[in-house]
């Protein structure tokens, strides 16, 4: 009996299968399950009254914060969270007491008992015309402070073309979240102009069937930067984003937030802002492509890989080749940790490695479109800056005065630099091929090729004749050529140029590599 030949329709189906089970291989897949996520809840305001003479003077001492003069932490070393006081004062910044005063023409709404909350905002068609002012309740039924909500007219997506694929179709204008972990109550206070425009924003943890983000099958070997935490630690829900061209700006935020939170605070934290992000603002995930904690952690931010250029929504007409960095807290008045300060130095210093810039180097950035800068304007910037220095804000807070000192320590995590010119397959053996070199020094520096999370080195001592003219005073010998014998398939291949000493590996680049 002759065995059945499948028809035209049923290869046919046989070769999308295959073909399907091989991108799945390369794509970050979706984890279906039950797991704990953060969603936000879209409330109208409480019944809100006119502000009584007795609250005027708790709500202005809410506006009347004082911001202290001082000096940068050290961030040369890590081995301390806390901070030291500063001799130099904010440049650019806003200086309360901003002469707002609270007035009677002010409404107050309260809801003292909800279900339990992590983080409050409040959501606006339109700008708000006086500040806003919330406190809430904590599970053990106390009160707290009164605090100003900040609004970041200068934060979302890219307005005009060019920065990838449309975001933001949720409240035209929104104040930071603020985490409160557990509250069971609010309270709000705002002008009677604005509350017909305005609603609450509750962000909730809970259990739900969902996706959440998941590592490749094919890169879950990849080493990470200085032990990043990835999107999976935190919780991140499944997402989709642009990607630009490469990285010339890095720009650095705080999150206007609590400075109270825990080590194991922090997952909450980035989910309670990426539900925010997501379901109050409209946007396509977190608008920050990396997020440092106070005790120095750091953490993948936006999805889509960390050594992509993904465009955020960190800096309106500024994200598109740039990459945002924001610490969590709120530095208006506070002073940053020195381990907070040496995590952003590293990872900006990685980032821009990583797409060859020098952070001492300027730039010429075009804005898509600004607060401070329209459309087309072309400004010229250092590699790092203050998110203030792009948007009329007062982001990064008291940050701003280490921009300097990080930008100096940027330039230690930023060694070695290097190029990749080609992954290719033959006969059995995958190849590696670029130029690497160690900026503070002419030897020769060792180069790994990770396949699917096996390591082979080599050196870079290869003559390279088109070197030279590009790198003068570094001699022409840093090429390289990396080669292993491997199996048939498909194949995660990496390339890294070791770091000699005192700063971190330099990822020049993956490939999916299919050997037959």
């Amino acid at each position: 009996m002759k065995t059945p030949i499948p028809s035209g329709r049923v290869v046919r189906r046989l070769a999308a299968l295959f073909g399907l089970a091989l991108l799945l291989n390369f794509l970050p897949v979706p984890r279906f399950g039950f797991a704990e996520v953060s969603v936000l809840n879209r409330i109208g305001l409480p019944e809100m009254s006119p502000v009584g003479a007795a609250e005027i003077p708790q709500l202005q001492a809410a506006l009347d914060v004082e911001t202290t003069t001082s000096s940068v932490p050290t961030i040369s070393t890590v081995s301390t969270t806390s901070s030291v006081p500063i001799t130099s004062t904010l440049p650019g910044l806003p200086n309360p007491p901003s002469g707002q005063t609270v007035t009677e023409d002010r409404v107050t709404g309260s809801a003292g008992k909800v279900n339990e909350f992590s983080a409050i905002g409040v959501l606006l068609d339109e700008a708000p015309t006086e500040p806003i002012l919330v406190r809430v309740r904590s599970s053990d039924g106390t009160w707290g402070s009164w605090r100003e909500l900040d609004v970041e007219a200068d934060e979302g997506p890219d307005a005009t073309a060019g920065g990838g694929a449309a975001e933001g179709n949720g409240a035209a204008f929104g104040t930071e979240p603020l985490w409160v972990e557990d509250a069971i109550g609010y309270e709000l206070n705002l002008s009677s102009e604005d509350a017909p425009a305005a609603e609450i924003a509750l962000v909730r943890d809970a259990v739900e069937r969902t996706a959440t983000e998941a590592i490749s099958v094919a890169g879950a070997a990849v080493p990470r930067p200085f032990g990043i935490h990835m999107r999976t630690e935190w919780g991140a829900r499944s997402t989709s984003t642009s990607v630009g061209a490469t990285v010339k700006l890095a720009v650095v935020h705080h999150s206007a937030s609590s400075n109270d939170y825990s080590p194991a605070a922090v997952p909450g934290v980035l989910r309670s802002i990426q539900a925010y992000h997501m379901d109050g603002r409209g946007w396509s995930d977190i608008a920050y492509n990396f997020v440092v904690d106070k005790y120095g952690g750091v953490w993948e931010g936006r999805g889509g890989g960390i050594d992509k250029p993904i465009i955020g929504a960190h800096a309106m007409g500024f994200n598109t080749n740039s990459v945002g960095v924001m610490v969590i807290g709120d530095y208006t008045a506070a002073q940053p940790t020195a381990a907070a300060l040496e995590s952003v130095s590293q990872v900006i210093g990685w980032k821009l490695a990583l797409h060859r810039v020098d952070p001492a180097s300027r730039v010429g950035f075009t804005s898509l479109g600004s607060t401070k800068y329209a459309a087309g304007v072309v400004v010229n910037l250092p590699r790092i800056v203050g998110h203030q220095q792009v948007g009329l804000t007062g982001c990064p807070g008291s940050i701003q005065n280490a921009i300097g000192n990080i930008a100096k320590r940027t330039q230690d995590w930023a060694n070695p630099v290097g190029k990749l010119n080609a992954i290719t397959s033959s006969s059995g053996m995958i190849s590696a091929s670029g130029w690497a070199y160690d900026p503070e020094s002419l030897d020769p520096i060792v180069v790994a090729m990770i396949i699917d999370g096996q390591w082979f080195t080599s050196w870079s001592n290869g003559y390279r004749s088109d070197w030279r003219a590009n790198h003068p005073g570094y001699g022409d010998s840093h090429g390289f050529t990396i080669g292993a014998k491997v199996g048939k398939g498909v194949h995660r291949t990496c390339v890294v140029a070791r770091n000699t000493a005192g700063g971190v590996d330099t990822m020049l680049g993956c490939q999916n590599i299919v050997v037959k």
